[in-house]
């Protein structure tokens, strides 16, 4: 018989989606059936992400109405990478009460997935007579991991907060 999973002569059928999940986008499961489309629009998916955060490979497999059925690619014919989970930032100075004027921040930011695009740390201060807004301080807005010396005023309350983005806009 000849093979037409094209389905040139005898039209497409349906197509079937398979994917495989990675956690950490080294080790892979099985592929598995996501389902399939016999609809007008049978090359459309809406994919869900059904093992949730991760990486996933993706292939689609013809069958045509004379029941001729594609064979399986060798490798995936798509991958993507699904990041819904925030970024963690983690923010601290090394004491609650300083007894000078410079003092160091560290902070950390990180995020499983995707990885992290960009930490920027905030600062904003009262003199007792109330919080002043939040402005930037960020010696290196690239960095994950890092610290440096703030430089204050004697009798300052100081707050420090941190904002993490990761590669997948989180």
């Amino acid at each position: 018989s000849d093979d037409n999973s094209s389905g040139a002569e005898s039209g497409v059928k349906e197509v079937a989606l398979y994917y495989k999940y990675s956690s950490n986008n080294s080790t892979w499961g099985n592929w598995t059936l996501f389902g399939t489309n016999d609809t007008a629009e049978q090359y459309k998916w809406t994919f869900n992400a059904p093992d949730g955060d991760g990486w996933y490979q993706l292939y689609s497999i013809a069958i045509d109405n004379a029941t001729n059925v594609e064979d399986a690619p060798g490798t995936e014919d798509q991958k993507l990478g699904v990041d819904t989970t925030l970024p963690t930032p983690t923010i601290w100075v090394n004491a609650t009460y300083q007894n000078a004027v410079k003092f160091t921040v560290y902070w950390k930011c990180t995020d499983a997935t995707s990885g992290v695009e960009k930490c920027t740390i905030y600062w904003r201060k009262d003199n007792g007579t109330g919080w002043t807004g939040w402005a930037v301080w960020t010696p290196d807005d690239r960095a994950v991991e890092a610290n440096d010396t703030f430089n204050g005023e004697e009798g300052i309350w100081y707050e420090f907060r941190v904002n993490v983005t990761d590669l997948a806009g989180n």
